[in-house]
């Protein structure tokens, strides 16, 4: 219990002082709730921007080049990072958990590259897991197009419902099937859908016209840039020192 003793009557109640606003600067959120902008806060930085360092590509392809062993790899680049997307199995047995970096949870369990359709998955991570791994947002894997294209739509739909249920953002991966062209009108209708689905924040692929395809998505979508690009060119001012190892997306 507090001493009453030497205590000062408070006076300075800031009358005639409006509330300070409080912009947040992740598109389609300034009015979430506190769970989700933090959250949102932990995946970009106050400019909008994030460097998301994406290694779960084995999860589908198994061995990839470069990724062999994600131990060795991977925590060195963390410090450009921040925030990374991967598998639980991956997070587990590779990355440390003191890393303090937002993590994007892969969450789908998704068809592998030895089939011709690779549009099928299923829900891989309960929501319990994705609170004990402590997931900033939920990865879903989204065909839109393809054959699987229900089937991916409703695993989407069910990351939502329990994203909005404990304030988990959840991230629409858009997936380019093989059969698929990586045109503008595409992309433009398959962010619009994921966003629409409910969708919290989208990553896409760079395209003719990308700033129709982001004015068009009511929510913040991002660009994944293929073998480590480098850094975007269109007016990023964030010094990442990462030199040309890591997209700014």
């Amino acid at each position: 219990m507090a001493d009453k003793e030497g205590n000062v009557l408070a006076k300075d109640y800031g009358i005639g002082i409006a509330p300070p606003e409080r912009p947040f600067p992740v598109k389609g959120h300034a009015s979430a709730g506190w769970g989700m902008q933090s959250r949102l806060g932990q995946i970009f930085a106050d400019d909008g921007r994030t460097i998301m360092l994406a290694f779960d590509h084995g999860y589908i392809m198994g061995s990839t080049a470069g990724l062999e062993r994600l131990d060795l790899t991977i925590p060195p680049l963390m410090q450009y990072a921040d925030c990374l997307m991967a598998t639980r199995g991956a997070l587990r047995t590779c990355i440390p958990a003191n890393h303090h970096k937002a993590v994007a949870l892969r969450c789908t369990a998704d068809t592998s590259v030895l089939k011709d359709d690779m549009s099928f998955g299923n829900v891989g991570v309960e929501i319990e897991d994705a609170i004990r791994m402590n997931a900033s947002c939920m990865a879903v894997q989204c065909f839109v197009g393809s054959a699987g294209e229900l089937d991916s739509l409703r695993n989407l739909s069910y990351y939502v419902n329990m994203g909005e249920r404990f304030a988990i953002p959840v991230l629409g991966v858009v997936a380019v099937g093989k059969e698929m062209e990586r045109t503008t009108r595409y992309f433009s209708l398959a962010t619009r859908l994921l966003a629409e689905t409910g969708a919290h924040i989208i990553k896409t692929y760079y395209c003719d016209n990308f700033e129709q395809v982001t004015a068009a998505c009511p929510c913040r979508a991002y660009k994944a840039l293929e073998g480590y690009a480098a850094c975007n060119p269109h007016g990023c001012t964030r010094k990442c020192n990462a030199g040309s190892s890591l997209p700014c997306l």
